[in-house]
């Protein structure tokens, strides 16, 4: 099992599960009182009647997380996972089993080979060394179970079963949950829930969270759960698409020739306008994590490595909408490439539409607007002969 971060693309193994485990500790989340440590208390607001507290989580919570509970770590590395290959062996043949420790942030998986009675007993081990640091696991979401009936961590399933292909073989099988399947729908719901909005910024804006979501299963089991949320965003972008006003009553085969006649770069018939289509994320290959020999190096421990910190931009607190007007230039440049093709305006040459630039006829530093009777379509050549070029002040 790996997990992925959407922000910067990397992916690191999580779970490393194999046939071998038998019964599967579950602990997660810990309590309320935990969360206060961790940092994740930086605004409180009180309910009038009840006095109750709501937490707001701050983006420093996973890092003190994983600095307080590092000596949850030393207490597994000291009791189990420093034992040899023949000290493992022994414990297997007296019916003990091995142990191992999965932990992301405060979410963690406590793994045993060994019997229930045995799971149970590490549930107390560990709940009993939380206590030594004022920490409260969560009941709710401390569960005991066994590989063969599954379990949810970090928005993947995972459960050993039998192959489709070969049925008297079971293999582990490490898929999204339905509640991740859940929140994708409804993010994309709140996305379609305005319909007044350019279609192009719609567009953008959904794509982001149909690659976002993709890309972070994509070393799992997902295919056929991606193939039917492909066709899910589809019917529901159609069904934007018909209460979306555009500017007077439009008729289905208005909206099928304007929207529905399209084609992304493999030639298939999509949802889109200009060249911006409605992403897939089928589009998206699984591919097959390989851990490198060794293990994967610490980037702060090589020599060879650039340590320079980039300029970020700010992670946003809320998906876009597609409300925004910073896009009005691209909107704009789609029209044209839509009414008037490929063509640069100047030379009247056909060009790949990426290669084709907008350029303002009257310069933005003299007030001159993003929209189509303000720009033409000109290849790079072209651009650079203008009297304005590298004038507009940048947005």
């Amino acid at each position: 099992m790996y997990a992925r971060d959407d922000q910067t693309g990397t992916c690191a193994p999580l779970l490393p599960v194999s046939k071998r485990w038998v019964t599967v500790v579950m602990e997660s989340c810990v309590t309320r009182k935990c969360h206060a440590q961790f940092g994740e208390r930086d605004r409180e607001t009180r309910l009038s009647r009840e006095r109750k507290v709501r937490s707001v989580p701050t983006p420093p919570s996973p890092l003190l997380a994983n600095v307080y509970l590092h000596e949850m770590d030393l207490h597994w590395q000291e009791r189990y996972n420093s034992m040899s290959t023949r000290q493992r062996e022994r414990r297997r043949k007296e019916g003990k089993g091995n142990v191992q420790l999965v932990r992301y942030a405060d979410d963690f998986l406590v793994l045993t080979n060994g019997p229930k009675a045995e799971a149970e007993a590490l549930k107390e081990e560990f709940g009993d060394f939380l206590q030594h640091l004022e920490l409260t696991l969560s009941p709710e979401k401390t569960v005991i179970t066994h590989v063969n009936d599954g379990f949810d961590f970090l928005g993947f399933h995972i459960q050993r079963r039998p192959k489709l292909s070969e049925p008297e073989r079971k293999v582990l099988y490490v898929t999204p949950t339905e509640k991740s399947v859940e929140r994708y729908k409804e993010k994309i719901r709140d996305l379609l829930a305005e319909p007044n909005i350019n279609v192009v910024n719609k567009l953008q804006a959904v794509n982001r969270v149909i690659r976002g979501w993709a890309r972070y299963y994509q070393y799992v089991q997902s295919s056929w759960v991606r193939q039917k949320l492909d066709h899910w965003t589809y019917e529901a972008f159609w069904k934007w698409l018909h209460r979306k006003k555009h500017g007077g009553y439009v008729g289905k085969k208005e909206l099928y020739d304007k929207y529905l006649t399209q084609r992304n770069c493999k030639g298939q018939k999509t949802l889109g306008y200009g060249q911006v289509f409605l992403a897939r994320m089928n589009d998206i290959a699984f591919k097959q994590y390989y851990s490198p020999k060794g293990g994967i190096p610490n980037p702060y421990l090589t020599d060879d490595v650039d340590l320079t910190i980039a300029e970020e931009n700010p992670i946003a607190q809320e998906t876009w909408n597609g409300t925004s007007a910073q896009n009005k230039y691209a909107i704009a440049r789609q029209d044209l490439l839509v009414r008037l093709g490929p063509t640069c305006q100047m030379c009247k040459q056909t060009f790949l539409p990426e290669r084709l630039q907008a350029h303002h006829i009257q310069s933005q530093k003299e007030g001159g607007k993003h929209g189509t009777s303000n720009l033409r379509l000109l290849c790079h050549d072209c651009h650079t002969t203008t009297e304005n070029y590298g004038t507009s002040r940048k947005i």
